[in-house]
């Protein structure tokens, strides 16, 4: 049964905030206190997964879970439990709003309580999760340089999701962070990410062949850092730390470079001015136009990947790093303020829905 909301000017705006992966704590943070702030209330829900909660905890917010899962198989077979699951809270919450990235559980339970829906993705690959979103959504947001085009709903901004936590305004890397895990400012590292391959926009693709390899390379020049989403193996274990994920971002502003699976990292080096080595069958538009700005390597797997990685590890290392912070500058510069778009659109479509 679908409940009303009262139409007046004083209502109480109610968001409900879907988080189905760490990331989008980060992207939708800063809405949620800005939503807070104009005197909103949020409802946030999530899975046991990842570190998702842990950044949740990490920042102090109230959430409620409504499904687990680990692999593709048991995300298939939760997928009509957890979106019930989240039906029953929004049924209770009573939200003008679900907002969330790229959410498969909210955008169904949206349209049954005829809500807003927004949701905003910068993935092209996932075609049946974008199939589900399109049809249910009623706005669907994503970067201009997105690849694929979802039809009516769709809305282009001038900026990325990462921008509405790393651009300046946002974010200040703490040097702190490095003692906590025995390095200092002037020590030379390298953050090296191996992903676990279990999300849905990472079926069919590859990344790392020889993490052994790139390791060695990587010590002519420097200490590696490795962040494992999967075991490792033991002749690696003295390079792997468990990096709180609060600290991640301050971690990747004091590296030298990221080299990794994880194409989150890669464009959260963007904004940081962090060069990045993408080694990734998947591509995007968000990689490319990073890539095109001199901040990021693009290397697909292939026979000849690690001379491919070799190379671009010392062609980084010629380049001063401030050449890269310079190139960051450039390249945010006349973006939005992802953040405040994100709620002034949330307030008018709410305002168009309920006048």
């Amino acid at each position: 049964m679908k409940q009303m909301i009262a139409r007046n000017e004083s209502m109480t705006l109610r968001v409900l905030v879907d988080i189905g992966h760490p990331a989008h704590v980060h992207v939708l943070k800063h809405v949620i206190w800005r939503i807070e702030e104009s005197g909103g209330k949020v409802c946030i829900t999530t899975r046991q997964k990842d570190v998702a909660t842990d950044l949740l905890d990490a920042y102090g917010f109230e959430y409620r879970i409504v499904g687990q899962y680990s692999n593709l198989t048991d995300r298939a077979m939760s997928l009509v439990k957890t979106t019930h699951k989240l039906l029953k809270i929004a049924q209770e919450f009573n939200p003008h709003a679900f907002l969330s990235c790229g959410s498969v559980h909210a955008a169904p339970v949206a349209r049954i309580l005829n809500r807003v829906c927004m949701t905003f993705v910068d993935t092209e690959g996932s075609i049946i999760q974008g199939s589900v979103i399109r049809f249910f959504s009623s706005m669907i947001y994503t970067p201009e340089v997105f690849q694929r085009n979802l039809g009516k709903k769709h809305i282009r901004y001038n900026g990325s999701q990462k921008m509405a936590y790393l651009l300046p305004k946002y974010f200040k890397p703490d040097v702190q962070v490095l003692s906590k895990y025995g390095l200092t400012e002037e020590d030379t590292f390298f953050v090296v990410r191996v992903v676990s391959w279990k999300a849905t926009h990472d079926w069919g693709q590859r990344g790392i062949a020889d993490l052994p390899g790139l390791v060695q390379h990587l010590q002519k020049y420097g200490k590696v850092v490795l962040s494992m989403e999967s075991g490792v193996s033991s002749d690696l274990k003295n390079h792997t730390l468990t990096i709180a994920p609060e600290d991640m971002h301050s971690m990747l502003a004091y590296a030298r470079a990221y080299v990794g699976e994880g194409a989150t990292m890669a464009s959260e080096c963007a904004c940081l001015g962090t060069p990045s080595i993408y080694l990734n069958t998947q591509v995007a538009g968000t990689i490319d136009a990073e890539e095109a700005a001199g901040l990021l390597y693009h290397i697909i797997p292939s026979e000849n990947m690690e001379n491919q990685i070799r190379t671009a590890i010392d062609e980084v290392m010629a380049i001063p790093p401030e050449q890269f912070r310079e190139r960051s500058r450039d390249f945010l510069s006349g973006k939005i303020d992802v953040v405040e778009f994100i709620f002034r659109e949330l307030l008018d479509l709410v305002k168009r829905k309920y006048r």
